[in-house]
């Protein structure tokens, strides 16, 4: 008979190569799902329908909590900024002789006893987002700030 525990949505551990103080402030993120086209054979009666040869991933997203020294936001910054249009030469250097454009990341998802089960390694991941961050002097308990950050990825290998 299989193991009757059940997932535990708590249980995990991040880590980004490029991004150390991200990986140690995430809060949540998500397994992404993935779809696959189709193919369409219409006959005189009905379309009949083939599973299609291409697999699409969805995003990969992460929300993390914001360290006072802003030092993940800034990570990720950086990294958008390079890929992008920078204002500056430096920039694009940095990105290319530094880390490069893509990094692969490691979700470890743990058993109910905190031992480490089955990992998720995503390949060639690069960030597309990342959301506002939303000061507000009117708070009277102290929510610390998160920010959600969006990963494009060419997909992911499972290992146990």
């Amino acid at each position: 008979m299989p193991d009757q525990n059940f997932l535990a949505p708590v249980n995990f551990a991040f880590a980004i190569k490029r991004l150390p103080f991200v990986s140690y402030f995430v809060q949540e993120t998500n397994i992404p799902g993935m779809t696959i086209g189709n193919a369409e054979m219409p006959t005189p009666f009905k379309t009949i329908y083939y599973p299609g040869d291409k697999v699409d991933f969805n995003e990969l997203q992460l929300t993390v909590r914001v360290d006072e020294n802003m030092q993940n936001y800034i990570e990720i910054y950086n990294w958008i900024i390079g890929m992008t249009f920078p204002d500056r030469f430096e920039q694009y250097a940095n990105l290319i002789d530094g880390d490069g454009v893509f990094s692969d990341a490691t979700l470890i998802i743990k058993t109910n006893k905190k031992n480490p089960n089955i990992t998720f390694t995503f390949k060639d991941m690069y960030p597309t987002s990342i959301s506002d961050i939303q000061m507000s002097a009117s708070e009277s308990d102290i929510n610390y700030t998160t920010a959600t950050m969006t990963f494009r990825h060419n997909g992911f290998d499972i290992s146990t």
